[in-house]
């Protein structure tokens, strides 16, 4: 086995170690003809961060960067047929799980590791510590053929409770390297706030580069996100909004935001000084997407769609997508109209190529804490309901990684009508 790993805190430059040890490997031994870096990680945010990061280092121009499931999905669409000699189950291909349980069975047989493992003798993988399952067998399949370097913040593990089964794996085969200094922002408040919900400390309300606010209601809380995303945008600064749960969920949330919307606020200790409206886009999940997109087509009771009948979905985040699967089946096939049953597949695979490949403007944007994961904002406005999961070791971890993806400023609003939850860490 080959296998090296880092782990450290959010901003601890963990990719910054992944890059320097790729260098070091190449510098070691070089690339035959054909041979590419495989770089992988469980989620989106993550894989645009690293496939930039590459674009600019030692693989630059012999690396392939993918999801696992991407990669599960190769491995079982190449092997299909070892798949069936060996008996294991079929699975759909938008069943992710199931495919990255079928892609670890078949990673163990010695024909299939020895095919990827000419193909990419390295590999590296970002955010480890989100792989479990099928994911992380992939992950033991490969260290044991190819020379595999890891990085990994089990804190940052939000379908955890504890220990993260990847990183005790890690621990049991080698002794991983610790990184403790942060080089994401030197800003004392923010390292201060980190560190505090890190080790279950008591957060202090103040104001600064790392802000508690109390919202007594929705107003109060519409007052604060408005200035903030004044401020921030005065500065030219990116300003992202996250929650531990959707409007959906949340009417705190949703009325916040709406409030927002709604009209100016005024500053009640500047006259004349109004702040806003301002419109905030909620980022959808992928389940929403689909549905947004299966909505605007508008299928017919008849359950059949004509080529141009997918034009009524304009606009939506999938639609470029599906058209474009849509012609193919035309070019191909001469086929003009499609069944509800081939558009639900073709709709799932759509809005996953589009959050796969699409690349956020500057405009407005609030998601969940789940959904900002790995990635990295000027300033974020964390607003906190009471509709957090009654946990306190996961409350802790969602918070932590919601200041974290902060490298200059993070605002926390607390829903606290009776202005006494900040005195219970975190928020409870």
């Amino acid at each position: 086995m080959s296998l090296a790993a880092f782990f450290g805190a959010a901003g601890t430059g963990k990719t910054t170690r992944l890059m320097a040890e790729l260098e070091r490997i190449l510098s070691s031994r070089a690339l035959a003809d054909g041979q590419r870096v495989l770089a992988i990680t469980r989620m989106h945010g993550a894989r645009h961060r690293l496939d930039e990061r590459l674009r600019k280092g030692p693989a630059k121009g012999r690396f392939e960067c993918m999801t696992l499931d991407r990669l599960a999905w190769i491995v079982a669409a190449r092997w299909r047929g070892r798949a069936e000699a060996l008996q294991l189950p079929r699975v759909g291909e938008l069943d992710f799980d199931a495919t990255c349980e079928l892609a670890a069975t078949l990673l163990h047989d010695r024909a299939v590791a020895r095919w990827l493992s000419a193909r990419f003798p390295v590999v590296i993988v970002d955010e480890f510590q989100d792989c479990r399952g099928g994911r992380l067998g992939i992950v033991k399949a490969l260290a044991s053929v190819a020379e595999t370097v890891v990085a990994a913040d089990e804190f940052q593990d939000l379908a955890a409770d504890g220990a993260s089964p990847s990183v005790e794996w890690v621990r049991g085969e080698i002794t991983p390297t610790e990184l403790s200094r942060v080089y994401r922002t030197n800003d004392t408040n923010l390292l201060g706030a980190a560190t505090a919900i890190r080790s279950a400390k008591a957060l202090v309300a103040g104001w600064g580069t790392f802000s508690l606010a109390i919202a007594r209601n929705k107003d109060v809380a519409a007052s604060f996100i408005a200035k903030q995303i004044c401020w921030a945008r005065s500065r030219g600064k990116e300003v992202v909004l996250l929650a531990p749960t959707g409007p959906a969920k949340s009417r705190f949330v949703r009325e916040a935001l709406s409030r927002v919307a709604a009209k100016p606020i005024k500053d009640a200790k500047k006259k004349g000084v109004e702040y806003g409206p301002y419109s905030i886009e909620w980022e959808r999940s992928a389940d929403d997407s689909e549905t947004h997109l299966r909505e605007a087509l508008a299928i017919p009771g008849n359950g059949v769609v004509t080529l141009s009948d997918l034009d009524r979905a304009k606009g939506v985040p999938g639609h470029e997508e599906l058209k474009h699967w849509a012609e193919r089946r035309r070019s191909l096939k001469g086929q003009l109209t499609f069944s509800a049953t081939e558009l639900r597949d073709a709709i799932a695979r759509a809005t996953q190529q589009h959050r796969a490949h699409a690349r956020p403007g500057r405009r407005l944007r609030a998601m969940t804490i789940h959904q900002a994961k790995n990635r990295e904002f000027d300033q974020v406005i964390v607003l906190w309901p009471f509709e957090v999961q009654n946990d306190p070791e996961r409350a802790r971890r969602l918070l932590y990684n919601a200041v974290t993806r902060a490298k200059e400023k993070a605002l926390v609003i607390v829903q606290d009508p009776k202005e006494e939850r900040l005195a219970k860490a975190p928020f409870a």
